[in-house]
């Protein structure tokens, strides 16, 4: 059995706290603001397919950046492009597969 990696907890940690909390409570605030409460199947279908394609591709490009640097201990441009290019896709794809069900049971 391997140690607990207790850097990786924190980073993930940290990234929970300053960026993904924060990013969806607002995000979610303004797709509230924008479509006011679910009342309708298509009024929680139009919030999920405008946070899909909106809210989480941002979030994912944000969270990989994040990571990286953490990772890197630094500015590395380069690193944090190839993290992109290797990640974001498969990442959104997941996503794309459970998200929209998990928010559209959210949104009502």
């Amino acid at each position: 059995s391997t140690p607990h990696n207790w850097e990786r907890t924190t980073r993930f940690g940290l990234i929970g706290l300053c960026l993904h909390g924060p990013y969806f409570l607002y995000g979610f605030r303004m797709l509230d603001e924008r479509f006011g409460p679910a009342k309708t199947l298509v009024t929680a279908a139009k919030k999920t397919a405008l946070g899909q394609l909106t809210l989480f591709p941002v979030y994912l490009v944000a969270f990989f950046t994040a990571i990286t640097l953490m990772e890197c201990r630094g500015v590395e441009a380069e690193a944090v492009a190839a993290k992109l290019r290797s990640s974001f896709m498969p990442a959104y794809a997941a996503g794309s597969v459970f998200w929209p069900i998990a928010n559209m049971v959210n949104f009502m």
